[in-house]
Parts: structure tokens; C-alpha cells; sequence
């Protein structure tokens, strides 16, 4: 499925910390997880992967404190042992400027 939709600079609008996550989870709860996860405004958007950790997202907060809080709170929502999610947070932020032309040639 393709999504097109803004980008924004998330530390402009106050939200200056984030991280991806990965979760290790069965197969068969994939989307039961996806729709628990969709139901917080901190997440951005969330992806399966064929892999061990097949289920990915992006979090973002105010800070440290508020992200590691929200991410608990998914994480036992969730009830996925701390073993199977990975935080990693975002070291070093890179933004690319790319702009696609909507009009069609005739």
C-alpha cells in the first residue's frame, strides 16, 4: 500500500525526542498489534518486516521522559516482554527535501 502524506520537523513542534521500535511478535497478532499501536498520536507510522523483530514503529514526545512513558504503556498494552522490543532512539536527525511533481504530462 503507498501513503502520501506531510512530513513534519517534528522538534518544531515540540516533540524533540523520538525513536524507532521493534517488536518481536507472533505472526497471528500482527494485526491486532498494529491496531493498538495506531491508536497513539505519538506514533507516526508503523511497518511488518520479514524478520525476528517483524513488526516496526516510529515514536515521538516531548522528551525522554515522556517517550519512555508512552512506550511502556504500549509495550504492557501490548503484553510483549521487554526481551522482544527494541528502542532505538533517534542519535542523529536527517531530513530530506524531496518534492515530486503531481502533474501529468498530455
Amino acid at each position: 500500500m503507498l501513503r502520501i502524506g506531510p512530513i513534519f520537523d517534528s522538534a518544531k513542534i515540540g516533540l524533540k525526542a523520538s525513536t524507532l521500535v521493534a517488536l518481536r511478535v507472533d505472526a497471528k497478532r500482527i494485526d491486532e498489534i498494529a491496531q493498538i499501536i495506531n491508536q497513539y498520536e505519538n506514533v507516526s507510522h508503523n511497518y511488518q518486516r520479514d524478520n525476528e523483530y517483524n513488526v516496526w514503529f516510529t515514536l515521538t514526545a516531548q522528551n525522554d521522559k515522556e517517550l519512555n512513558e508512552v512506550l511502556e504503556q504500549i509495550r504492557q498494552k501490548l503484553n510483549v516482554p521487554k526481551q522482544d522490543l527494541l528502542n532505538l532512539p533517534t542519535r542523529h536527525l536527517f531530513k530530506i527535501n524531496v518534492i515530486f511533481q503531481l502533474t501529468t504530462k498530455t
